[in-house]
């Protein structure tokens, strides 16, 4: 017998609704199950994200063991696997293409900063508001 949420009804198919090319259900789970693990398939960096900010926010003292992490080693590991899940296409095309690279880079470390001072000028002088 097979389970109703892998096979759309016939009215469903006459229609040719969109629900009736739903993926089927992970295989072994309930029901109920399956919507949980489909959506942290899809989010489960997210999640990931929010449980560490919550873990900072709730309990610091938990965290101080970082103090001992290279920061510039954790920003290069970061790189790596940021960049580990890309195709190997779109690597080749931005090594071969390197305009939006070199745009993002200008913008970053230009611009921006460029910006940035000219912001600062319009703050108000710290000697002026300074007491004592």
């Amino acid at each position: 017998m097979t389970d109703p949420i892998d096979k759309p009804d016939k009215e469903t198919r006459r229609r040719g609704d969109k629900e009736a090319k739903r993926p089927a259900r992970s295989p072994g789970l309930p029901v109920s199950l399956s919507p949980c693990l489909c959506f942290l398939r899809k989010h489960w960096f997210l999640l990931l994200i929010l449980a560490g900010a919550a873990v900072a926010a709730l309990w610091p003292a938990g965290l101080g063991w970082t103090a001992r992490l290279d920061p510039s080693l954790c920003g290069a590991l970061a790189v790596l696997l940021s960049a580990w899940g890309l195709e190997t296409r779109r690597l080749r095309d931005a090594a071969l293409r390197p305009q939006a690279a070199l745009w993002a880079a200008a913008i970053s470390y230009g611009l921006l900063p460029g910006l940035a001072w000219l912001a600062g000028l319009l703050l108000p002088d710290d000697s002026a508001s300074a007491c004592c």
